[in-house]
């Protein structure tokens, strides 16, 4: 890792775990409040048929998991893409599929192959 990525790794940590389930009003921790959002990404689904979804900034996966127990299709590959191991360490849903790397940096053929449609 990079010193940049080190020091955003860093400045984040000190938010991780219980201070980030209470931030932005739970948006990232509480499936009632992120249910909007997840209604709009199952819409988008819907309309897409995709077959890479990747959460870019992704933290512990609370969102691609969220979308899982909503019984999304088996088939989707399901990405969380974090800068922060320790975010991915946290990660115990089997189908998601923890990447570490910089939103900013990653090339989408490291994801999957480029032929399949993703939503991020």
């Amino acid at each position: 890792m990079v010193a940049e990525e080190a020091q955003a790794v860093a400045r984040e940590t000190s938010s991780h775990g219980q201070k980030w389930a209470a931030m932005h009003g739970g948006y990232f921790s509480n499936p009632g409040v992120a249910k909007p959002f997840l209604d709009e990404v199952r819409k988008s689904m819907a309309a897409t048929s995709p077959g890479v979804l990747v959460d870019l900034g992704g933290g512990d996966g609370f969102l691609l998991r969220e979308l899982s127990r909503a019984g999304i299709p088996e088939t989707l590959d399901l990405v969380c893409l974090d800068l922060s191991p320790a975010q991915l360490d946290v990660i115990r849903e089997p189908r998601i599929r923890p990447v570490l790397g910089s939103i900013t940096e990653f090339e989408r053929q490291s994801l999957a192959a480029p032929s399949l449609t993703f939503i991020w």
